[in-house]
């Protein structure tokens, strides 16, 4: 494998995870009828609270564009208890749902998640950990479920922001699930294509499955991989979501409630 698609390979593979040993158990064949049937009604008890936070903040007014940096990005809390990110150097914006925990690498916020004693509790300090040192050029954002009863095994479900690859779209495409392989068990591919966000911009997916070791106690479990890529101010970025398999369609709806809110703007 080349060096562009091995620095492809450590960029894709989420930090507080860790290799496995070929020894753990299959991961069982998803029922995919049935998970999407979960998903649908979770998502659409979520409608709701979408169009609360989409009303909160229209992303084409005057009033989100008050938010958005020129350099950098910025993370605003709003009334209804949404996080706003606004990303100059990917050219997008979104809002994080309430009882998640938005971060920045290297920001005062990370800093202070270290030391949080909820954060602790959520047995989340040890993820945290594992990206201090990291470029915050490449991972823009880290956003957590920190609602009590949404983490397993010490494992949360979170979204990633990464941009900066190597790569054209087209080779991210052919070498992403290649870099999954490499680095993981029993690896699943769902569904791999393309969809129209609610912004009207057409993004490639990845959905899939893999067994991985835990940092936090070192446990093998399955894990549930669905992301974007798309192209904006010159770079591929990805929006990412890890979760727990059997957190799935929790976690799954949740994501489109941040995809609904994704907007791009040029700085």
């Amino acid at each position: 494998m080349s060096k562009r698609k091995n620095l492809l390979v450590a960029i894709l593979s989420i930090l507080f995870i860790s290799a496995c040993t070929p020894q753990s158990a299959p991961v069982p064949t998803p029922d995919k009828s049935t998970m999407l049937t979960m998903i649908a009604g979770t998502a659409a008890a979520k409608a709701a609270q979408t169009a609360e936070a989409l009303t909160a903040l229209p992303l084409e007014t005057p009033t989100s564009k008050s938010f958005r940096p020129t350099v950098g990005s910025t993370l605003t809390t709003m009334p209804n208890g949404t996080t706003f990110f606004s990303d100059a150097t990917t050219g997008i914006e979104m809002l994080i749902p309430e009882n998640w925990m938005a971060l920045r690498i290297g920001e005062t916020e990370y800093y202070n998640a270290l030391t949080d004693k909820t954060v602790e509790n959520l047995g989340l300090s040890n993820y945290l950990t594992t990206f201090r040192g990291q470029d915050p050029n490449i991972v823009r954002l880290l956003a957590f479920d920190i609602q009590e009863g949404h983490q397993q095994n010490l494992f949360p479900t979170i979204v990633i922001v990464q941009t900066g690859y190597p790569l054209t779209l087209e080779e991210v495409k052919s070498t992403a699930i290649q870099a999954d392989r490499s680095n993981f068990l029993n690896v699943v591919v769902l569904s791999q294509g393309t969809r129209e966000l609610i912004a009207g911009t057409t993004v490639y997916t990845q959905e899939l499955t893999y067994t991985a070791g835990t940092i936090s106690t070192g446990d093998l479990v399955d894990l549930y991989v669905y992301r974007i890529f798309f192209e904006t101010n010159g770079n591929v970025t990805t929006i990412q979501l890890q979760t727990l398999n059997q957190q799935r369609p929790m976690a799954a709806a949740q994501f489109e409630v941040i995809l609904a809110s994704l907007a791009f703007f040029t700085p």
